[in-house]
This record gives C-alpha cells, structure tokens and sequence, in this order.
C-alpha cells in the first residue's frame, strides 16, 4: 500500500477551457492588440508577433486577473462539459482526500487557485462525494470527531498552489519573471515535492507511514519533458523513498502513464 499525492496541470488536462492570450502585429501602420487562445501563442510568436508593450503581463491579462475570473472559466467549462482527459483522476484525488498540486501557467492569485479549487469541491461534487472526502479526511488525519469545517480547511492547508505566470510567484521563487514556463514548472513541481515530503515527516498526512507515490499530469509536451528530465536526473536521486509517475495527457484519448523509481522501488504500481 502507497500514500499518492497528484500534481495537475488545468487547462486541457483537467477541463478543456477557453483561456485566451493577447499579442501585438503591425498592420502597417500601427501596432495591433490581438486575443488568440493560449495554445496559438508559441506559434504566434515564431511568426512575429509580440508580447503587447514588449510585457510578457500584458499578454497573459485574462490568465492572472482575480476576482473568480479563474473559478468562472472552470465552471463554464463544467457547463459545457468539457472534461479534460485528468478530471476523473483529479475527482478521485480529492475523494481520496489525497494531496493535490495545481500547477498551471495561468498567472492568477494563489488565493484564487485555492478558492477555485474549493468551489470544485463545494459545486461540482455531490453531496455523497463530499461526505466521501470528509470520512477518507478522518481516517487521513485521525480526528474522526473534527468538524466538516475543519477537515475541509486541514485539507487545503495541505495542497499546493503554483500560478507560473504570476509575478509574486516567480519572486518567491527566486527566479527571472521571463523564465520558460515548462522551467517553471519544474521549479514548481520541486517545491510540491518539498511540500508533501515535510507534511509527511511531521505525520500530517500518512498516518500509517505508507511510502510515497507522486504524480505529476499535464498534456504540454515541453512540460512534460522538462519534468521528466528532472525526475530523472534529479528527484530519484534527491528522494530514492518515492516513486514518481508521469501522466501525459497530450493525446487526450490514451493517456500515457511512466513510473520512475530507485533501484529500492521497482516494479510499483501506481
């Protein structure tokens, strides 16, 4: 038996949203502001076109702004039920009461990644799921007598929210705010697995000392190879206890799952 901690990407890996971009073109006289979606802006820019004002913020505007823009796009996503090819496996993490990592390119507040995330919860579970969650959240933490209140808020002390286009978190990684984002994403995966190794140290997640099994999902084959790089130059080695797995949900229709492990951790299943 293993302890599984998930980190997921969101756009078109938990739900397929309409999340758009701005750049700039010269139309021969002037500079132009256009709004494309976010998955045309590599090529847009190989084309010519730039960030508006040369400011990498200015482009991902609609990607970073508060105020529920973010729990907006993944409800109008759920209405038009464009489920990502990660959205059961994100369900079944939470009704597990498993750790959760976010870790999207988006650049909104953390706290809204967080409020986005219990709105999920709260909107987009039935009552019997959340009733599901709350009992694994007792059996997780051994308070079988905590308020739901409680166990909801334990819960969400104990994921991890990383927004790569957010400038505050890139300063509190204490990295170039123009940093690719699938290096970001690295950085970010790293600090997910600091998270859940120190929850797990301090006995705040597995009670019973299971060995750790972390996950990272994300259908960006740049990401997704700059994780993988990473897990196998670096996270083995740094933490030969855990087994990694890689989910990429690039082809939406087969999702392919690779396991990494130490030479004390083979043949997992995950």
């Amino acid at each position: 038996m293993f302890h599984k901690a998930y980190a997921f990407d969101i756009d078109d890996n938990l739900l397929h949203t309409n999340c758009t971009v701005f750049v700039e073109k010269w139309d021969g006289s002037k500079m132009q502001r256009c709004e494309i979606p976010e998955s045309e802006l590599k090529a847009k820019l190989k084309e010519g076109r730039t960030y508006p004002k040369n400011d990498p913020e200015e482009c991902y505007y609609n990607m970073r702004l508060g105020g529920g823009k973010l729990t907006q796009d993944l409800f109008d996503a759920l209405d038009a039920k464009a489920y990502g090819p990660s959205w059961e496996r994100f369900k079944l993490a939470n009704l597990q009461a498993s750790p959760i990592g976010i870790i999207t390119a988006r650049g909104h507040p953390i706290e809204d990644l967080r409020s986005a995330h219990q709105a999920l919860l709260h909107e987009a579970f039935t009552l019997e799921e959340r009733e599901q969650f709350l009992e694994k959240m007792k059996l997780r933490l051994g308070e079988h007598r905590a308020s739901s209140d409680h166990l909801i808020r334990d819960f969400f002390d104990m994921n991890y929210y990383a927004a790569c286009a957010n400038k505050d978190y890139s300063d509190s990684l204490q990295i170039p705010f123009d940093t690719p984002s699938s290096k970001k994403k690295v950085y970010a995966f790293d600090k997910f697995i600091e998270h859940i190794v120190a929850l797990n140290q301090h006995g705040k997640i597995n009670p019973h000392q299971k060995a750790l099994k972390i996950g990272f999902s994300d259908d960006s084959l740049e990401n997704l190879s700059a994780v993988e790089e990473a897990i196998q130059n670096t996270f083995v080695l740094s933490y030969p206890e855990i087994t990694f797995a890689l989910y990429n949900t690039n082809n939406p229709r087969f999702v392919k799952k690779t396991l990494y492990a130490s030479a004390q951790n083979k043949e997992p299943e995950f």
